[in-house]
């Protein structure tokens, strides 16, 4: 009986024959595998404010219905000062519904900041943060990235990318900070798990360098606006901190 073996991290190629015939195993090749359970964040673990209810969260998902923007509503994780410079952070978003009007974002989402509360309590405070906004422009539901830097904000645009409801993504949210003066972030959306499938890539030049402590799964705009509300999940979210 023939014996295979397979190449390790320190050979290139493992070899073995089978009736006469030489086989080169390449598992250097092989994709990485899958994240197990235990990888991802535990939303347990995160600092919950939800004065009106609106969020249900357990270990890998964390879930909002009706999430307005008359609400001061966030789950975030304290990870230490200046924790976070180049990152890359896997994702799963997925939208159920989501108001449309005059105003056009409705949440943040998978945020980095230094700061604590809600999207408008840091614009107003002058503060500085980045992540994913989530909205409907009028014309169609949007994913696109954001940032308030010394108070000021910007985006990537509000028809970057049109989710369908009740359409799980598969994100990729990393920052690379050689970029430009400050750095820039990209938003890479796909259709399946392994992240092949590319639908959407969006790319935000920095105005700060900061780095960053804390980490937002969901995050309230409140700007005090009732009549404007969405409703979803982050889910799976893989942290690595180093940008890939």
């Amino acid at each position: 009986m023939s014996e295979i073996v397979e190449a390790g991290s320190d050979t290139e190629e493992a070899e073995a024959f089978a009736n006469g015939a030489k086989i080169v195993i390449r598992t250097d090749l092989l994709p990485p595998p899958p994240p197990e359970p235990e990888d991802y964040e535990d939303f347990s673990l995160y600092d919950e404010t939800d004065p009106s209810g609106v969020m249900s969260v357990i270990a890998n998902e964390a879930s909002f219905s009706n999430l307005t923007r008359a609400t001061s509503t966030y789950l975030k994780k304290d990870f230490g000062a200046a924790h976070f410079g180049d990152y890359s952070i896997d994702f799963d978003y997925r939208v159920s519904a989501c108001s449309s009007g005059s105003l056009n974002f409705n949440g943040s989402f998978i945020v980095l900041s230094n700061s604590i509360g809600d999207w408008q309590a840091i614009k107003n405070a002058g503060g500085a943060q980045h992540g994913v906004f989530g909205g409907n422009n009028g014309a169609s539901r949007f994913l696109c990235l954001s940032e308030i830097a010394a108070g000021t904000g910007y985006s990537s645009g509000l028809s970057m990318f049109a989710p369908a409801l009740n359409t799980t993504y598969h994100c990729r949210l990393k920052r690379d900070m050689s970029v430009g003066a400050y750095g820039s972030i990209t938003l890479e959306v796909y259709s399946d798990t392994a992240h092949t499938q590319l639908l959407n890539s969006q790319t935000l030049a920095l105005h700060s360098s900061q780095s960053f402590r804390y980490l937002y799964i969901i995050q309230s705009v409140n700007s005090g606006h009732s009549t404007v509300s969405m409703s979803g999940s982050i889910s799976n979210v893989l942290v690595t901190n180093a940008a890939n």
